[in-house]
């Protein structure tokens, strides 16, 4: 679970308590495990080096998912060594599991890492409806495109929320609803000022519910600059839910000819594509 004050709630009750964080915690069992030797691989889930020396020249993998911090280092702090880490892993791994060949050629990019050191393992979702637990078509009111997960940075949301404030004005009953965090101050701000606040909604939400939001939806839209493979893309197919795409390598890969697509940065063909898949009831029944 990850909620605002997270690390400072942490912080406060290891002081009360004096148990380590969750992440010390953590490395310490690892640790352990890796004293004892029952084991043929180590596999890391996080980009911390601390059992590098523990492990006595036994194999590990690795897994990267992307190269976001590489690749947008104005969204990493100058102390985060989040990138450092990573690096280094990736020459002292045996090998190195990319989720999509877009994150490879990244990796091959921006560390040179060997090609031949690389496996691609795309992802799995779980999440659908199917059988009787299918969701109504239409789990709100009123006709909605949908926005998941993180709007920060890379995932160029305002860009996508000016764009779409165009087609929500002129659209009679559309609106445009977000799973994740609540709107912030900034955005509902950037609402008001584009005369939609009254037409937006954000809030998180759990799995059954988000199928559901796919489930109903006129569609997906995923305008990020960057994904290393687009988790949503998966979830939005299982759920018979359109997607309309940003031209980008990863999420080209994982989507194919099942998406509509456009530039990330072109306003016009972002509302193209939207008006498209809004009036093309032929069009959507072959996307679902």
């Amino acid at each position: 679970l990850d909620f605002r004050g997270k690390g400072r709630l942490y912080d406060l009750l290891s002081r009360r308590s004096r148990r380590p964080r969750p992440a010390a915690a953590n490395s310490e069992q690892s640790l352990r495990s890796i004293s004892a030797g029952q084991f043929d691989v180590f596999h890391p889930t996080y980009f911390d080096p601390y059992f590098l020396e523990a492990l006595g020249g036994r194999p590990f993998v690795v897994t990267v998912f992307d190269m976001i911090h590489e690749i947008f280092p104005e969204h990493l702090s100058l102390k985060d060594p989040a990138s450092q880490w990573k690096r280094l892993l990736c020459e002292k791994a045996s090998r190195i599991i990319a989720i999509s060949h877009a994150t490879k050629m990244d990796l091959i990019e921006h560390f040179g890492v060997d090609p031949g050191k690389i496996d691609v393992v795309y992802l799995a979702s779980s999440l659908g409806v199917t059988g009787e637990a299918a969701p109504a078509r239409r789990p709100l009111e009123r006709r909605y495109v949908l926005f998941a997960g993180n709007r920060e940075g890379y995932k160029n949301f305002f860009f996508f929320a000016g764009v779409v404030a165009e087609i929500l004005v002129r659209s009679t009953g559309l609106r445009l609803v977000c799973t994740g965090q609540p709107l912030s101050e900034l955005e509902r701000s950037f609402f008001e000022r584009l005369s939609i606040a009254h037409l937006v909604e954000a809030c998180p939400v759990s799995d059954n519910e988000l199928a559901r939001l796919y489930a109903g939806a006129e569609m997906l839209i995923v305008p990020s600059l960057y994904e290393g493979f687009g988790m949503p893309i998966l979830e939005a197919f299982a759920c018979g839910c359109p997607v309309v795409l940003s031209d980008t390598p990863a999420l080209r890969e994982i989507a194919g000819d099942a998406a509509l697509y456009f530039k990330p940065k072109s306003a016009a063909e972002l509302r193209a594509a939207i008006e498209r898949l809004l009036g093309d009831n032929d069009l959507r029944a072959t996307m679902t």
